[in-house]
């Protein structure tokens, strides 16, 4: 195994599988609660989304409360739900919704590989999941003019936790992104998660 390689290493009842992530030179290994979340699967990886048996499913959800300065300023309210799907071979799916207070809702996905830049449609910049220290996973969401970062981390008994981070990137003062209530892009004075919320399946 080449030093360009981070191998990962886990154990579900009687299975061990080596996984080959390319993305850092360092080889990282799992605890016990991570492994505790993955099981061996023997099917090949299902380009679509749709879970199998021996997949871990992950599903996320925050709320957003957000001020549009422009176009026509109003406060605003988003649900936001993510379900990930890792799969053999290092394949992650993605699919997401977010949902306004107005009834109003853009649903989209994305799929790739943990540790590289993920396919998705172009309202963002890049998106990467990727597995951190012991028991994390994140995911490095980078819109125009600002950063979102979401860690799961995973504990014991099949259970996990959220947090969403969102920071301006250098120089700018407003968040530019794509308004579910007027269907475009637009421009807000502020942009905060809250109510994260975490469940392994």
């Amino acid at each position: 195994m080449s030093s360009s390689h981070s191998v990962i290493w886990w154990r579900v009842k009687d299975c061990v599988q080596a996984l080959d992530v390319r993305s850092r030179g360092v080889r990282v290994w799992l605890s016990t609660a991570l492994m505790a979340t993955v099981v061996c699967a023997h099917e090949p990886v299902l380009a679509q989304g749709s879970a199998s048996s021996g997949d871990t499913v992950i599903d996320i959800a925050f709320d957003e409360s957000d001020y549009r300065v422009r176009p026509d300023p109003a406060p605003g309210f988003v649900h936001h739900t993510h379900r990930l799907v890792l799969k053999q071979g290092n394949a992650v799916f993605e699919s997401n919704n977010a949902a306004a207070a107005n009834g109003h809702s853009v649903s989209g996905s994305s799929q790739g590989i943990l540790g590289a830049e993920m396919s998705h449609g172009d309202r963002i910049n890049k998106l990467v999941w990727h597995v951190a220290g012991a028991n994390k996973l994140i995911n490095v969401r980078d819109y125009p003019q600002d950063v979102m970062t979401m860690v799961v981390t995973v504990l014991p008994n099949k259970t996990c936790t959220l947090t969403v981070d969102v920071r301006l990137k250098p120089g700018y003062t407003e968040y530019k992104r794509f308004s579910i209530n007027k269907q475009v892009m637009a421009y807000y004075s502020s942009w905060t998660p809250s109510n994260p919320t975490c469940q392994i399946h």
